[in-house]
């Protein structure tokens, strides 16, 4: 678990890897981006991701929709719905072969 910065005092975000594959330095294992709107109203945020995963390609787990790449400067802009969430997979390059 690792908090991220984001610029909307609204919204959660935290990466999660999966320590069974590899360390939580190595951005080649699974890593999650969890994004939460704890507000009543539709949220815009920036989200900053470590350097390392600057153009990850982004992936709802959930639905399987693409989303924009992680930034060069490593940041994720997303709208969330009310109360809503987005679980995504950040997929770097060491991830595609």
């Amino acid at each position: 678990y690792t908090p991220l910065d984001a610029d909307n005092e609204h919204v959660l975000a935290y990466l999660r890897t999966d320590p069974r594959e590899r360390s939580a330095e190595d951005v080649s294992a699974r890593s999650v981006l969890a994004v939460s709107n704890l507000a009543s109203s539709a949220q815009v945020v920036t989200v900053s991701v470590p350097s390392a995963y600057a153009g990850a390609r982004v992936r709802d787990l959930l639905g399987g929709a693409a989303f924009h790449p992680v930034t060069q400067a490593g940041k994720v802009v997303l709208t969330l719905a009310a109360r809503g969430w987005f679980w995504l997979e950040l997929e770097t390059g060491a991830d595609r072969g």
